[in-house]
């Protein structure tokens, strides 16, 4: 392509404009919103593409056919839709590559007993086996004979007189 070249850009109302040795080569509408792009999708090269066509709704059908929990992690990564977040939702099911879709769809199960939808925890559970491995179970408050439930039975952990300040003191004294 034009890797390295000088080109000489024209920004106009509503285009943008992309010149090489003063012949157009490229025009883009322009976008006036902060932070966002408009880009042709031809103009990216082959391999992405094949990423690209995977559209959100491809991403969903695709999950739904691996099981529920792969659906909601995938899910899950596209709201809101951003391309990131599209992006992460083609890595969860592009673990499918080297992983089989019964252990990608009880590995999602497991991330999301433990309300964790990142990629990157969802990989470590593959790779490290534990899709198959129970979930310990957590309790939640402490046991009766606790001293911890003892400490908070009142709504006042330290006793009131302690809270007295020396003004009410003062008052008090007079």
């Amino acid at each position: 392509m034009l890797y390295g070249e000088n080109l000489n850009i024209r920004i106009g109302l509503k285009t943008v404009s992309a010149y090489f040795e003063h012949k157009i080569i490229k025009t883009h509408p322009r976008h006036y919103d902060r932070g966002q792009w408009i880009t042709d999708q031809k103009d990216y090269p082959e391999a992405a593409l094949h990423y690209l066509e995977k559209s959100p709704e491809v991403c969903l059908e695709t999950a739904k056919a691996i099981g529920p929990g792969a659906h909601q992690m995938v899910q899950f990564a596209l709201e809101p839709f951003t391309r990131t977040g599209l992006r992460k939702a083609q890595g969860i099911l592009r673990l499918t590559d080297k992983y089989s879709n019964e252990r990608l769809e009880l590995a999602c199960l497991r991330a999301i007993s433990y309300d964790n939808y990142d990629y990157k925890s969802l990989s470590n559970i593959l790779q490290n086996n534990l899709e198959k491995v129970a979930k310990p179970s957590v309790t939640t408050t402490p046991p009766p004979s606790s001293p911890v439930l003892k400490l908070y039975t009142n709504s006042y952990v330290r006793p009131s007189d302690e809270y007295v300040s020396n003004m009410e003191v003062n008052y008090a004294s007079k």
